[in-house]
């Protein structure tokens, strides 16, 4: 099992993407309201961003497709809404195609 976080703009876009999951071998799907303070200690970047299984996790290829790679603090401060979720591992890359379909960003690693 992986775990998975996304971070959405609304409760709706949050519960969207959780149901599209369903389809999906996950389990524990949280969709929780992020604090405040917690808003802008995060760097996200769009879930077509993440890397996948041969790049290191998190790491941001040199040609992503979205516009921005990265958010400024007050940019982060419109996400309001997070998924977290347990994936099985043959379902990951599906699980993370379904959130990008659904305007999912997600946490960059270092």
């Amino acid at each position: 099992m992986k775990k998975l976080q996304a971070y959405f703009r609304t409760e709706n876009d949050a519960e969207t993407a959780s149901i599209s999951l369903k389809q999906l071998r996950v389990s524990n799907v949280i969709v929780d309201e992020i604090p405040q303070q917690s808003r802008e200690n995060i760097v996200i970047v769009p879930a077509a961003n993440v890397g996948s299984g041969t790049a290191a996790a998190g790491v941001v290829p040199p040609a992503a497709g979205k516009n921005k790679l990265t958010m400024s603090k007050d940019e982060n401060k419109a996400f309001q809404y997070i998924l977290e979720c347990d994936v099985e591992e043959t379902d990951y890359e599906a699980a993370k195609e379904k959130l990008e379909q659904n305007d999912a960003y997600m946490e960059q690693k270092e």
